[in-house]
């Protein structure tokens, strides 16, 4: 069954795909959306005249449009969006029945003016956001905190332990790479080499670099000449970030962005609440970790786990462990040493097997833990060794020849907790239960996947120690439904570019492409899961106090 027919609000007419004026509306009569846009750098003046600047309009209405050009792909098709008068006027009425509503703030005009806004209007906005300090950092400040506000309306972060999380409590993370579609400049220059000058392909970002020579062939074409190799090439050198990119070369001009969504059961359900423009080359995982700490100020304990792929190493998962209380849930990296070997078992009466796996040819990590002793009848000694292999305890023993380890036994769990610590660094510390099968009697034992207070086993520990580790019921859920999150969210916002690349130059705009597509993103996960009930009130032409009530009635279950 496709999530289509499993979504409950269908039958009303709905799609899953939203129109241009069904984004628009959305957006209006979205409250959040208005919060994010009271942040903008946006001075109304009347004596500005260039660019059709000498509208008085609200800001929502200049953000408006703006998510409206990544919509449409275009800020020219924003524009044509909003010309025809019939499509104005009905942007007119929205805003009006919006602010009957109390969705608006009060300090914006009731009305909206006679003409459609126009691509002027946003490009001044922009053109503030890029020269008024700490503009920009005010948009992201305000995303954050409406995101934040709609996830915890929706019941994110409030059910679930640690024991068995729940998926609207975790946080999904990865990043992809975004590239811009800047073009050589094309002029001429001297080469040295042939003492004549040379039409030139010019690096945008260096002016003084030459990327490559242009000459033509026999047939009147263009070819491009490698200045170091002199490889002709039968391609223009119009993208220079196949050079810059950080997988190309050592300039970086092309970014990776990495969002930190939370998503709940139901189709249509994920709220993407920060975003990381990482900008450097290698440092996704310090982009993730700076998020976990922006978060960790507006939501302080609140967020149970982190799905991630295995960007996030021992450091970071003992950082989440200590500092955030966060538990990783993600695959250990293979080792990339030792002896290569294939998965083995024996069938044997007792069902052993063996403790050398592998995962893609490599050996698996592994790490010996503290042999566990009890007391047994006759005030006898038992022991028992445990050993933490591809991230799972698990209870070993010699084999036949006393040489190698094999499994005997995985311990079953009983319980994960967190205790509070009073220390600022480190405030939270981790407890994971184990019953271990014993014929002298079970016991339990507690161990902690990180580092302990005077030891400096941290890194090694949390480097190999998965609370949830592969294969175990909350890593099949979790892990699951966190990558297919993280990657079709990617995916999809890559598909918003034209042919899959920034549509703006200059890192102030490239960055608000970024923020104005999860903007309409949650906007339409707000409709889908509640929003709907106060715009199809409106639709159907209820009073407005009736839609009050509504909407009241869904500020209540939010606060």
């Amino acid at each position: 069954m496709s999530a289509t027919q499993l979504r409950p609000v269908a039958e009303s007419g709905r799609t899953n795909v939203l129109s241009e004026l069904e984004q628009a509306r959305v957006l209006l009569f979205d409250r959040r959306f208005h919060q994010v846009a009271a942040a903008l750098a946006y001075k109304k003046d009347d004596d500005l005249v260039e660019g059709h600047r000498n509208r008085d309009y609200p800001k929502s209405i200049v953000l408006l449009f703006g998510v409206l050009s990544r919509v449409c792909r275009s800020q020219p098709r924003a524009e044509a969006f909003f010309r025809p008068p019939d499509m104005w006027q009905l942007i007119r009425r929205y805003w009006e029945q919006a602010y009957a509503l109390g969705i608006i703030p009060s300090e914006e005009p009731s009305q909206l003016p006679n003409e459609p806004i126009k691509v002027g209007q946003w490009r001044y906005a922009l053109k503030m956001l890029e020269t008024e300090p700490g503009a920009f950092a005010a948009v992201e400040a305000a995303f954050v905190n409406a995101s934040v506000d709609l996830a915890l309306s929706l019941g994110y972060f409030s059910t679930g332990s640690f024991t068995n999380p729940a998926k609207s409590s975790c946080l999904f993370a990865d990043g992809t790479e975004i590239r811009s579609q800047y073009r050589s400049h094309i002029e001429k220059r001297w080469d040295e080499k042939t003492g004549k000058k040379r039409r030139a392909a010019i690096d945008p970002q260096a002016k003084d670099r030459v990327r490559a020579w242009l000459v033509s062939d026999d047939a009147g074409r263009w070819r491009a000449i490698d200045p170091d190799t002199g490889e002709v090439k039968r391609k223009l050198p119009v993208d220079p970030e196949a050079l810059a990119s950080a997988k190309y070369g050592p300039t970086q001009s092309a970014y990776n962005v990495v969002p930190l969504s939370v998503r709940g059961d139901t189709p249509h359900s994920r709220v993407t609440i920060w975003i990381g423009i990482d900008e450097s080359e290698n440092t996704e995982a310090a982009t993730i970790m700076r998020g976990i700490d922006r978060i960790d100020e507006v939501l302080p304990g609140k967020v149970q786990c982190l799905i991630t792929d295995m960007i996030i190493r021992g450091t970071h998962q003992n950082t989440l462990f200590t500092k955030y209380g966060i538990i990783p849930i993600t695959k250990v990296a293979a080792s990339g040493s030792g002896e290569v070997v294939t998965d083995t078992s024996t069938d044997g009466s007792d069902n052993s097997v063996t403790v050398t796996t592998s995962r893609k040819g490599k050996k698996v990590k592994s790490l010996p833990l503290v042999r566990q002793k009890h007391t047994v009848m006759g005030n006898k000694v038992c022991s028992h060794q445990l050993m933490l292999v591809d991230g799972a305890v698990v209870e070993v023993d010699y084999d036949e020849t006393g040489r190698d380890f094999v499994e005997i036994s995985r311990p079953k769990k009983v319980q994960v907790k967190r205790s509070a610590r009073k220390t600022e660094e480190r405030p939270y510390s981790f407890s994971d239960g184990y019953c271990i099968t014993c014929p002298h009697g079970d016991f339990t034992v507690w161990l902690c996947p990180h580092q302990r207070i005077g030891a400096d086993d941290g890194r090694k520990m949390a480097e190999n120690f998965r609370v949830f580790p592969e294969g175990s019921p909350q890593f099949i859920e979790l892990y699951g439904a966190g990558r297919n999150t993280s990657e079709g969210g990617n995916a999809h916002h890559k598909n918003s570019y034209p042919h899959k690349r920034s549509q703006s130059s200059g890192r102030i705009a490239m960055n608000l492409d970024v923020i104005l597509y999860f903007i309409a993103d949650n906007s339409r996960t707000w409709y889908f899961q509640t929003g709907f009930k106060i715009v199809d009130a409106v639709l159907q032409g209820d009073p407005i106090p009736a839609i009050t009530t509504a909407a009241a009635a869904l500020t209540s279950t939010a606060a």
